[in-house]
């Protein structure tokens, strides 16, 4: 922390170019989807695709070996964007599309961006895969198979609940990536798409001028819809943000989260980039075609951002959702086990480069500690210098100390937790170890010693029972306290954080003597499950 208040004050009192300059600094966070360590270089000595711009990135940044998401896509991204486990929020393991009905941000939660844009004046942007749940314009359950042109849904009415509701000045998405329908942009809450553009889209592949369109899951779109060109699409609306910041805000700082639909099935490259580099059939497979492809991308943005003069001033953040896809290829490093969807590693370890050329050192490696998505959003807020609310951001640890030096981890973490939406197993890190309890289909335990088995391959408590014992019993204790189903702490009052008697110390028998209190002091939810617990079709596996 001291180095680097150091740092700030140094930077802050700097003159720049002449002038004297207190401006925060902007933030560019880029999302891929699906992506996992083993899919890029600078890990595991992956080269299969040739990633010139990463690999930039990573020479004029710093590379983060031991990151880690949730192995699922809309957790992580609540994670990113709130500082929270995912059970914090609306759903246990998050909400993803219009079923939710909401999205996954309680009203006192507030998102990095909304900090950012409250507190320092940040001009916000979102760009790309929304997927953390939004509030339909009608009646959803008669419309599922027709969605856009259903005539219970009127989308001349804003879409609720979606990223303008949670702090982004601007916002062009779709609610799935590029994978479910509808196959629409919308902008700012509205559908893009005329109702008179719209068509059905049956599953399969739809030759294009750009290439290969692929359709995984049948249903109504924009009658221009082409996979080929979502990430570019993107990438130009992008820049025009990035225009109209210059044009109209450049006085403020920025914060752009821009999530790729790469590398998520289908896998649907483009013929050519839009500079006519060649895309599909390079690579020999193509989800590598995907690979190539976002790594321009990638270039594209970092490009942007020096024509415009902005990249010294830029905290660049790239990073993905959880681990990577199963591959009809075979590609070196790839050795960790599991995938996207499981508690292994391979399932939540993702890759994480940070580039601040202003503050961070160039080409550095970090690898001696754990880092989690959801301390993204504490680090920003600390190099941004705003206050984290009381009420957000309860998971989320800054490492911007441990980014200056890989010597300063006196402020990380001790524990971080991981969950799996699909059957409920859950993990949690603790030095080296990574202590995992399965609960469905059957209950049984695992501890490994990733320091000598990243490949998780030697459970400990089968090895050497006995010497771990103790061990397991602390972080099993450990992983039910930050869980979904955390023992009461009757014996510790808890602190309420809303209403009129925000900041009044109280136990579990102040819930239990009238449980609607735990519809809007949701502290007794963490604090007194048995009486607030929202998730009890979960407890009877987290025991």
């Amino acid at each position: 922390m001291i180095a680097l208040l150091v740092v700030l004050l140094t930077l802050l009192a700097a003159p720049i170019n002449g002038e004297e300059s207190s401006k925060r600094p902007n933030v560019l966070i880029i999302l891929a989807d699906d992506v996992g360590t083993g899919d890029v270089p600078g890990y595991w000595g992956n080269e299969s695709v040739e990633m010139v711009n990463l690999k930039n990135l990573q020479a004029n940044g710093l590379t983060f070996h031991n990151c880690h998401s949730t192995p699922w896509c809309s957790p992580s991204r609540y994670e990113l964007l709130s500082g929270n486990y995912p059970h914090r929020g609306n759903k246990a393991f998050s909400s993803w599309g219009f079923k939710e009905e909401a999205n996954q941000f309680y009203n006192y939660q507030k998102s990095i961006a909304q900090v950012l844009k409250e507190e320092a004046n940040y001009h916000t942007a979102m760009v790309g895969k929304w997927h953390l749940g939004l509030r339909a314009p009608g009646s959803f359950d008669n419309c599922e198979e027709n969605l856009l042109t259903c005539n219970d849904m009127d989308w001349t009415k804003r879409i609720e609940d979606g990223p303008n509701d949670i702090g982004f000045d601007e916002s062009f998405y779709t609610i799935h990536g590029i994978h479910n329908p509808p196959f629409s942009f919308i902008r700012n809450g509205y559908i893009e798409t005329d109702p008179s553009n719209v068509t059905y889209w049956n599953a399969g592949s739809h030759t294009t001028s750009n290439g290969e369109s692929i359709i995984a899951t049948s249903g109504e779109g924009d009658i221009n819809w082409d996979t080929t060109q979502f990430d570019q699409l993107l990438v130009k609306e992008a820049n025009i943000f990035l225009d109209n910041h210059l044009e109209k805000r450049a006085e403020d700082p920025f914060f752009l989260y821009i999530a790729l639909g790469e590398l998520h099935k289908p896998h649907s490259p483009p013929d050519f980039y839009g500079d006519g580099t060649p895309i599909a059939g390079t690579q020999g497979h193509p989800q590598l075609d995907c690979l190539y492809e976002m790594d321009k991308n990638i270039g594209a943005l970092i490009s942007s951002l020096e024509t415009k003069g902005l990249i010294e001033d830029t905290l660049i953040i790239f990073t993905s959702d959880n681990g990577g896809l199963k591959s009809s290829t075979k590609r070196p490093g790839r050795i960790l086990r599991g995938m996207k969807g499981d508690i292994y590693e391979g399932g939540h370890r993702v890759p994480l480069v940070m580039r601040y050329d202003r503050m961070f050192p160039k080409g550095e490696v970090r690898n001696s500690h754990f880092v989690g998505l959801n301390d993204i959003y504490a680090t920003i807020a600390e190099i941004a210098q705003v206050t984290i609310p009381d009420t957000s951001a309860q998971d989320s640890i800054s490492f911007a100390d441990y980014a200056m030096s890989n010597d300063n981890t006196s402020n990380m973490r001790k524990y971080l937790g991981v969950w799996n939406k699909a059957h409920s197993d859950e993990a949690i890190l603790f030095k080296h170890f990574k202590y995992i309890r399965f609960h469905f289909p059957e209950q049984r335990e695992e501890l490994y010693n990733l320091k000598v088995d990243i490949g998780e391959t030697n459970n400990l408590l089968e090895s050497n029972p006995q010497k771990y014992s103790a061990l397991r019993k602390k972080l099993k204790k450990k992983l039910r306290k930050i869980g979904l189903c955390p023992h009461d702490f009757t014996n510790k009052p808890v602190k309420l954080q809303d209403g009129k008697n925000k900041g009044k110390k109280v136990t579990c028998d102040w819930f239990k003597a009238d449980p609607r209190r735990c519809k809007w002091q949701k502290v007794g939810e963490l604090k007194c499950n048995s009486v607030c617990g929202r998730f009890r079709k979960y407890c009877q596996y987290f025991k």
